[in-house]
């Protein structure tokens, strides 16, 4: 004996698609298109409401981001070509905008694997064992840093700027 499945039509539009609400008044469609309506009507609470989202998830949108990335890195790297080909004018712009940043911290990375700098396992400031980051005081004496840990190192940024980073800062932050 065949079972007959009997479903009511949405509310809305009379379609017998599958319901999105427990109440089961609307399909999905139907609230969809209520739901970009609203959005469209309430732009402002829309995006501090999207922004207090992200606040909340920003930790963990990070980790697995960085996962998912550390486990396709051929197809995250063919991601970022994509991006670069499609935005070839974001391709060099950190190193247009700072060459004295970019020669300096390129000295250090290869000061690193030359042997000449050695990243110690603890930050200077705090003491704290991590992987610490080369903090330079002067870019025009690119071999003299400071190991600072991320924390600490962002800390120094803003308790000492420096005028060239922070013009250069604000000029990202406007394009």
């Amino acid at each position: 004996m065949p079972v007959i499945v009997v479903s009511t039509p949405c509310k809305k539009c009379g379609s017998f698609e599958r319901y999105a609400q427990k109440c089961g008044l609307k399909c999905r469609l139907c609230t969809r298109a209520a739901q970009k309506r609203y959005a469209l009507a309430n732009l402002d609470k829309v995006r501090v409401m999207a922004r207090e989202v992200y606040r909340r998830n920003r930790q963990r949108s990070f980790a697995q981001s960085r996962a998912w990335r550390l486990a396709h890195p051929d197809e995250a790297a063919a991601i970022q070509r994509r991006y670069l080909d499609k935005h070839p004018e974001r391709k060099h712009l950190w190193q247009k905008l700072s060459p004295d940043v970019t020669r300096g911290s390129n000295a250090v990375h290869r000061a690193l694997r030359s042997g000449a700098l050695v990243r110690p396992g603890y930050c200077n400031a705090c003491g704290i064992v991590c992987k610490p980051e080369a903090a330079h005081s002067d870019y025009q004496k690119p071999l003299d840093v400071r190991w600072l840990c991320r924390s600490c190192h962002r800390r120094w940024d803003l308790e000492e700027p420096k005028s060239m980073y922070s013009r250069t800062r604000r000029l990202m932050d406007i394009s």
